[in-house]
């Protein structure tokens, strides 16, 4: 079991409006190494949504519609869905994202935002358990 927190990366949270298009997404983006933008919500009562490159390239490119005319609601995943449990196994996640089709997760701890969980950080996680595993079998010592 590799626990969720050890793969959640930490990130500074980026917004961008549901007005606003999906090229301005898409730059905000490249801005920030691809980390998921929060999608606010209109009041209390609405859900959060998030916009991912995932949903720029499904939604907007494979598609051809133009970034500069394609709104962010229209491509944003609504509602955001949010893990509250950092000791929950990493194949949870997984499979999560993949029954919904989304890339990202939201992590809260104690109703703070924590960070996202995305596939990336997951493929990178797994890469790292199966290096660690290989120097434990291996007995090799590394030195700095």
């Amino acid at each position: 079991m590799i626990p969720l927190q050890n793969a959640v990366k930490k990130f500074k949270l980026n917004t961008v409006e549901p007005e606003a298009t999906a090229a301005e997404a898409l730059v905000r983006l490249v801005e920030h190494d691809f980390i998921p933008l929060l999608v606010p919500r209109k009041d209390r009562t609405d859900a959060y949504g998030i916009v991912t490159k995932h949903d720029i390239l499904s939604k907007v490119v494979a598609e051809g519609r133009d970034p500069r005319k394609v709104k962010v609601s229209e491509i944003m995943a609504k509602p955001l869905i949010i893990v509250n449990d950092l000791s929950m196994d990493l194949r949870w996640a997984s499979r999560m994202m993949h029954r919904c089709g989304i890339a990202a997760l939201a992590v809260l701890d104690k109703g703070e935002f924590y960070g996202f969980i995305t596939d990336r950080c997951i493929i990178e996680e797994y890469f790292d358990e199966l290096r660690r595993d290989k120097l434990d079998r291996s007995g090799e010592m590394l030195s700095c």
